[in-house]
């Protein structure tokens, strides 16, 4: 019975069982530290009572472990001794006392409950294959392997910590409340090799340890409370290995994750980095009800990294959901609050609020925050423009700038053709004409933004104040026509004309706003496919800019 054998050494005639860890997995005894050196063999001791060794067997006349009578030999286990429970005796046990043992093993055979009844119990090397342990309300502490091949192991309601290997090829494990932590200096791994539908539960999860830890879980690691990444690593061994949090989540500085991450779940939940960056391999939202909020500013350093709006809300509140490069994803949910993101080219930032989903969409250069507002803009005309406004703050340069909105953002009645570009800088609006408009869409497009603040769709509040009118005339190429003609004509058919300069801008003043003009346009040896335009002026007016056609 390998499980009961130990190191025997032969000094001469005497035999000495040394009692000394065993892996009958690799079929190797050890001596830690030795340093007399004789004649070595393995067995099982023949003596009575083997060195080191104690065997369950149940002759007490109570259940606990410091009742002598319960053990061969009728000696209680001292810290570093060797447990063994087995078919021997199937009496429930209490382990009544603080115990610190070297071997800890429960065999095929043994189908009574070991209870903890005291305040701390620690095992080097512990395996369960039948019967019950029930970790009760102390600290339990596993320094070596630990083995689960049956039976049912439920952890303590307050702490349980593993500091190697993890395996749990069969039997059930409970969480029983508690917290489940992974300690120590050494590489682990959390090991199942169960099936791939297979997914260990634990209430409360931390991750303490220096090392890496290893997942072969064929499926998902559910953690229902609090999931706390505060050092080490982990790494996926079995691809598809993720790791759904139903609770709060707080990741440190010190922790590397290279794992997915799912938040999951009914219920509301925080997230918080203490000084961390590119904390996982995929970060997805994945909640049928409930929100997530950020705790602190969240950062996405890793480029491979992908952030998946599967279902749900994340909340930023006044901090900010940087992603960096990575890339973000919308299916059925985004953000509410600031959402930032690094642009070298086409970036579609996932922002909403809580009437729906609004992304923006901006091709550019550099790095920009956004955020959905919903309200109308100061100053615009509420029974012609949208219900909601988009914040952009940015260190870029120029680029193309999408909006895109609700169908509950359209007031009744409201002409979504007639809309225009508006821009918030300070206390000033100023309006542009789109560049491309897809109303079925809801999108709107204006190129060759220079400044980025706050922008809404829609219509000024019509004043009776004199504004300007400013654009520019050009080739095809993008040079300026100098000395076009722009002619601005009321519904009177007074006409007023304004002359480009040499790098083909115009400004027309004096202009009276709540009115409806045309605008037309002749530049000697030029041609204009849209040469004559009908707009309506509410305040000043920008980038009304003619394109020649040769």
């Amino acid at each position: 019975i390998e499980n009961q054998a130990s190191v025997a050494k032969i000094t001469g005639t005497a035999v000495n069982f040394t009692g000394d860890p065993i892996n009958t997995a690799a079929n190797t005894f050890t001596i830690q530290n030795e340093t007399d050196f004789a004649s070595y063999s393995i067995g099982i001791d023949p003596s009575p009572c083997p060195s080191g060794q104690r065997l369950w067997d149940g002759g007490g006349t109570t259940n606990n472990w410091s009742d002598a009578a319960n053990w061969d030999c009728d000696l209680i286990p001292q810290n570093g001794n060797n447990i063994v429970f087995d078919s021997t005796s199937s009496k429930d046990t209490v382990i009544d006392i603080p115990i610190n043992v070297n071997l800890f093993r429960i065999n095929t055979g043994f189908t009574g409950v070991v209870t903890l009844a005291s305040s701390a119990f620690s095992a080097a090397d512990f395996s369960q294959a039948d019967g019950t342990f029930q970790g009760g309300s102390g600290q339990v502490t596993f320094n070596g392997p630990f083995s689960l091949t049956g039976g049912s192991f439920i952890a303590s309601g307050n702490s349980t910590s593993f500091a190697s290997n993890f395996k749990h090829s069969g039997g059930i494990f409970e969480p029983n409340g508690g917290t489940v932590i992974f300690i120590g200096n050494a590489a682990g791994g959390i090991n199942q090799g169960l099936p791939v539908t297979t997914v260990e539960t634990f209430n409360n999860l931390t991750f303490q340890r220096s090392g890496i830890v290893i997942l072969k879980v064929n499926g998902v690691m559910n953690v229902l409370g609090n999931l706390d990444l505060s050092s080490g690593q982990v790494q996926q061994d079995v691809l598809g290995s993720v790791l759904d949090a139903n609770g709060d989540v707080e990741v440190t500085s010190n922790f590397n994750g290279l794992i997915p991450l799912n938040h999951v779940g009914s219920g509301n939940q925080t997230i918080t980095s203490v000084g961390a960056s590119n904390p996982w391999n995929n970060w997805i939202i994945d909640k049928p009800a409930g929100t997530v909020t950020l705790a602190s500013n969240l950062q996405f350093a890793n480029v491979n990294s992908n952030v998946i709006f599967r279902n749900g809300i994340v909340r930023t509140n006044d901090f900010v959901l940087d992603l960096g490069t990575s890339d973000g994803f919308a299916e059925n949910g985004f953000v509410i609050g600031n959402l930032r993101k690094t642009a070298s080219g086409t970036r579609t930032f996932e922002v909403g609020t809580e009437s729906g989903y609004s992304p923006v969409t901006l091709n550019s250069f550099g790095v920009f925050t956004v955020r959905a507002n919903e309200r109308p803009l100061a100053g615009v005309d509420p029974a012609r423009s949208i219900k909601r406004n988009w914040t952009i703050t940015s260190s870029g340069s120029q680029g193309d700038l999408t909006l895109q909105y609700a169908d509950a953002d359209v007031p009744a009645g409201a002409a979504e053709e007639g809309f225009k570009f508006i821009r918030q800088n300070g206390t000033l609006n100023e309006v542009f004409e789109p560049t491309t408009i897809d109303t079925a869409s809801n999108t709107f497009v204006l190129n060759n933004v220079t400044e980025f603040s706050t922008w809404t769709l829609g219509q000024l509040v019509p004043t009776a104040a004199a504004v300007e009118i400013r654009g520019r005339v050009s080739t095809p190429f993008g040079s300026g026509i100098s000395r076009a003609r722009v002619t601005i004509t009321d519904q009177s058919g007074d006409a007023r004309t304004a002359v480009t300069n040499p790098f083909g801008y115009y400004i027309i003043s004096g202009v009276e706003a709540g009115r409806a003009y045309v605008l037309s346009v002749k530049a000697k040896g030029y041609s204009f496919a849209s040469s004559v335009r009908v707009i309506t002026v509410d305040d000043y007016i920008s980038g009304l800019d003619f394109i020649a056609d040769n």
